[in-house]
């Protein structure tokens, strides 16, 4: 065998075929480094191996067509038949030697990593992970066109078969994606070896995937040596037979063990979690309440044409290897459309759809739907002035879903109705942020018998029709049996509602009319214009404390209308401010037709109080918590509610109203994003993407002018 890999070896660098193959994968090589991460300064090393597996599918041929084809076509098979070394020692021999030039390109392919590392960050696990998937993959891509070349006649029709091979490997991705038939999809997943490589690209070490490339490795090797067999023993026909059984019991028994191997990864959850975020690694929170569990949990995966989970079934695979009471399936609507009757119990979810996630507990016969909106948060960049990606919440959004349908009683919130309220499609996106923290939301109209119950924090959202008396000893006597509020007033809202606004100033809070306007020349001060407010967030003990020491007091008002709480305090009264615009914002009466944002001499002049928290005691002892904000907008609007602090905000308020926390599971955002790359622009760039392509230009004009082959 050493004397074949060195023959094989030689034979590949004392000719242009190595050297063709090296240079060609290099130079698109650096194409795709310039346009993938230099371009759009991406640090992800893992996207640049990703689009590197492909030219394995497209060079590969070149380099396996000469390996048995062109010993056929110039005679030298029966030299190798007929030498001392064993079909599988010349089998293997050539196969290594294919290894070590693959190895070649990939050392020489470590410059662009190292141009990572130096401008950007890499991660070293991931790395080594990333460059593991990648030449198994390699590897087996190289394993397969040799047999193929074991099968044809010139090395011409061994590259185009090679090529038709591969490509036909690759469409079962596309095939996959397309048909709907979950059996058809899976047998396909099965094969494909580039989904068998993504796992590695995600920094998920892969046992069973691992097993899967060196499993086909063995069979094509095993299929080349009895394609070798074969046309040795050419006219015996039972030699014939016994080759083509013996490929048939190797194929099955390859299939079997990748079928076991992936049983073993999925039930105890055997992929180790490389990547830069450890964004499936379970947390203790999680294990927490996975422990706690004492009900049947199934999470049905739902994923349709082309539907992609990744990362999100690794964590799945890990819950599920931890508790007993938590399963998951892979399901699609095609096949089981009787998941489209599944509605969630909290109203701010979406409907079923082709991508999403079912949480279901059959004994509280309760359900959450999650989408990918549940597993990314944003922030506001104000270097770049412009919202970020920049965490993933998937441990938050399924353990959190997984309370709400276990437990039976959750915390309510009262939302008043009747009096020209937000509608609830207006509040569908407050409403999904509290049933993401697994708050009960329920709406209560005094007009037609309702009660309010004070244990439950009450929303009055920008009401637009007054109150009658009745309606507001009922509000008094909720407040004064310690009852707790949320109340968000509009810049559009009518200011005639007496009996509404004598229940605001028992807290002494007046909504003063008109819109809040930020300078132009203050820049800190609004968003994208002069209505967006960027109000300065106060710290609150039990309130905002943890929002600004953590960095998240972002908020925009927009359109915002300042609260009036002169006067206010008292023994029995504390108005705390929460948001409070610069001193350079002014306040702009509300004009019939228009309104004119210029800053006139008669403005009233901040700052102006948007949002305050109003603590009341009564003689009894008790006592009633109110937060009134200034715009609803922030709580209502699905982009700043999402790119903000703005659901953050909410929910610690009603967490101080509501008494602590509702049952979920507070679990630390996983990192989103690699860090940027800061290349220098000019001459270096061009230089390191020059020099690998290069190098083996150099090193073919080396070896090969001396012998003439050039």
């Amino acid at each position: 065998m050493r004397a074949i890999f060195r023959r094989e070896l030689q034979a590949c660098f004392y000719t242009a075929n190595a050297y063709v193959y090296m240079l060609v994968f290099l130079a698109l090589g650096s194409v795709f480094f310039a346009v993938g991460n230099l371009a759009s300064r991406s640090g992800d090393v893992m996207g640049f191996l990703w689009n590197m597996g492909y030219l394995w599918m497209l060079l590969t041929p070149v380099l396996t067509m000469h390996t048995y084809a062109g010993e056929r076509r110039s005679r030298t098979d029966q030299l190798l038949f007929s030498s001392p070394v064993s079909l599988p020692g010349i089998v293997l021999g050539k196969y290594l030697a294919g290894c070590a030039v693959l190895l070649l390109t990939a050392a020489l392919s470590l410059i662009y990593v190292l141009a990572v590392a130096l401008w950007g960050r890499v991660y070293a696990g991931e790395a080594l992970c990333g460059y593991l998937g990648f030449l198994l993959q390699g590897c087996a891509f190289l394993a397969v066109d040799m047999y193929v070349s074991a099968r044809c006649r010139t090395p011409v029709t061994a590259a185009v078969w090679a090529f038709g091979v591969n490509l036909l490997l690759w469409l079962t991705d596309v095939v996959s994606s397309a048909v709907t038939d979950g059996r058809i999809s899976r047998a396909l997943d099965f094969i494909s070896l580039y989904k068998r490589a993504a796992p590695f690209q995600n920094g998920q070490l892969s046992p069973a995937n691992i097993l899967f490339f060196l499993a086909v490795i063995a069979l094509c090797l095993f299929l080349t040596v009895r394609a070798l067999d074969a046309r040795r023993w050419s006219g015996i026909s039972r030699r014939g037979l016994l080759n083509a059984g013996l490929c048939l019991l190797a194929a099955a028994v390859a299939a079997a063990a990748c079928a076991v191997g992936d049983l073993w990864e999925t039930r105890a959850a055997g992929r180790i979690d490389l990547s830069f975020n450890r964004a499936t690694t379970r947390s203790a929170d999680t294990d927490a309440v996975l422990n706690a569990l004492t009900r049947d949990v199934h999470v049905y995966a739902v994923s349709g044409q082309g539907g992609e989970l990744n990362d999100l079934s690794a964590l799945l695979d890990r819950c599920q290897a931890a508790s007993p009471h938590f399963t998951w399936s892979r399901e699609s609507l095609s096949a089981n459309p009787a998941l489209l009757r599944l509605i969630s119990d909290d109203a701010g979810d979406a409907a079923v759809t082709s991508d999403c996630l079912i949480v279901r507990c059959d004994e509280t016969g309760r359900t959450r739907v999650l989408t990918w909106d549940d597993y990314m948060r944003f922030s506001y960049n104000s270097e770049s002035g412009s919202f970020e990606w920049t965490g993933l919440t998937y441990e938050q959004a399924v353990m959190s879903a997984a309370v709400y349908v276990t437990t039976d009683d959750l915390p309510r919130v009262q939302i008043l109705s009747g009096h020209g309220e937000l509608t609830a499609k207006e509040t569908a996106v407050l409403e999904r942020a509290l049933g993401g923290a697994n708050y009960q939301t329920l709406r209560v109209s005094l007009k037609t018998g309702g009660t309010l119950d004070p244990a439950a924090p009450l929303l009055i959202l920008s009401p637009t029709l007054d109150i009658d008396a009745d309606e507001a000893e009922a509000l008094a006597a909720f407040a004064r049996a310690g009852g707790n509020a949320l109340i968000t007033v509009d810049f559009t809202d009518p200011a005639d509602l007496p009996n509404l606004y004598a229940f605001y100033r028992l807290y002494g809070v007046v909504p003063r009319p008109g819109l809040v306007l930020a300078d132009a020349a203050d820049r800190s001060g609004y968003y994208t214009n002069i209505a967006e407010i960027t109000p300065e967030m106060r710290t609150v003990e039990g309130l905002t404390d943890a929002l600004t020491q953590s960095g998240q007091d972002l908020v925009i008002l927009a359109p915002a209308r300042a609260l009036d709480t002169v006067g206010a305090q008292s023994a029995d009264l504390t108005v705390t401010p929460v948001l409070v615009t610069h001193a350079e914002a002014y306040l702009r009466a509300v004009e019939p037709d228009s309104v004119d944002v210029e800053r006139r001499e008669d403005d009233p002049r901040g700052p102006f109080d948007l949002a305050v928290l109003c603590d009341r005691a009564f003689e009894d002892g008790r006592r009633s918590l109110t937060f009134f904000i200034g715009s609803s907008g922030l709580f209502l609007d699905e982009n700043i509610a999402a790119l903000t602090a703005g659901d953050e905000l909410l929910l610690q308020v009603m967490k101080r109203l509501s008494g602590g926390a509702a049952p979920l599971v507070d679990i630390a955002p996983r990192q989103a994003m690699r860090p940027a790359l800061n290349a220098p622009s000019g001459f270096l760039p061009a230089l390191l993407l020059v020099v690998p392509p290069l190098a083996v230009a150099i090193l073919a004009v080396a070896v090969l002018l001396p012998r003439r082959y050039l």
